[in-house]
């Protein structure tokens, strides 16, 4: 039985940017926004209103968390991935919330009275949420070492448990 636990997005569009893909080997899959993709690059600022590139993170396994303050579940799962990111950052893990719509303020004042310690960055103009195809919130995508994602999770995550099923994907 699947339960998918979240809060829906008010309109859907999807969009898709060519990215710069470069590796020896064999050709990375395409771009795209379900497991077995590269993850599609983009550029964003944290709270300090520094950019920070997907691209670069390339070599470390990576969470990246679709999620707005009004969203219940969102609030809900926030303790769950502070704890996997406490338990996990010291072996190469980054997790990247980002949150869509609301002000750098107001996520500012979240993040501090909810203790978060993990990157938090602004998609003010939902573009980026637009480019993976987030329906609803909270959305979280795992994403291996060499960028590719390997699981897509819609909905809430109940427990610290459940998050760690979808880094048993991405940790080496």
């Amino acid at each position: 039985r699947l339960l998918l636990v979240g809060c829906p997005k008010s309109s859907t569009t999807s969009s898709s940017d060519g990215g710069d893909q470069s590796s020896a080997g064999p050709p990375p899959p395409d771009e795209g926004t379900e497991a077995g993709f590269t993850a599609p690059d983009f550029q964003l600022q944290n709270l300090a209103g520094e950019i920070v590139p997907l691209g670069e993170l390339r070599g470390h396994p990576v969470i990246i968390n679709f999620w707005a303050t009004w969203c219940g579940w969102c609030v809900i799962e926030m303790p769950h991935l502070q704890a996997v990111y406490e338990e996990h950052a010291g072996e190469g893990l980054v997790l990247l919330a980002i949150n869509i719509g609301e002000s750098q303020d107001k996520v500012a004042s979240f993040k501090q009275s909810n203790n978060l310690t993990f990157t938090i960055l602004l998609d003010s103009q939902e573009a980026v949420a637009l480019k993976y195809d987030v329906t609803g919130y909270p959305t979280t995508f795992f994403i291996d070492k060499d960028g590719i994602i390997r699981a897509k999770q819609l909905g809430a995550f109940l427990s610290k448990e459940e998050i760690e099923r979808g880094l048993d994907e991405i940790m080496p």
